[in-house]
């Protein structure tokens, strides 16, 4: 996405953001026209504020991976051809660290 013109809101639909953390994103920006405004995205500033995404699933998984990488180190399919809401997710790699904590 680096250097093209998008919009706070066509940025959250390129990303395929959930609802909560679309509005935990939109809560942020004090004046909701800017969330139509276009600008010109800029990666490295975006890297430097939004390093990670993180998503948690209902089964228990949390996936964490770069913001600007996230969909191409996880696949995400839906489930129920045309149901909304359960996804399928898959990644592949070698295990590089593993962690025991008491929470997340």
């Amino acid at each position: 996405m680096q250097g093209l013109t998008t919009s706070v809101n066509d940025f959250l639909d390129h990303f395929h953001f959930s609802e909560p953390t679309r509005n935990a994103i939109l809560a942020e920006i004090k004046d909701p026209a800017i969330q139509a405004e276009s600008s010109i995205f800029d990666a490295p500033v975006f890297t430097e504020q939004v390093a990670y995404r993180t998503v948690e699933l209902s089964s228990g998984a949390v996936l964490t991976a770069p913001s600007a990488e996230f969909d191409e180190v996880f696949t995400k399919e839906p489930v129920h051809a045309g149901v909304d809401g359960e996804y399928k997710y898959s990644t592949v790699g070698s295990v590089v660290t593993e962690k025991v904590a008491r929470s997340k």
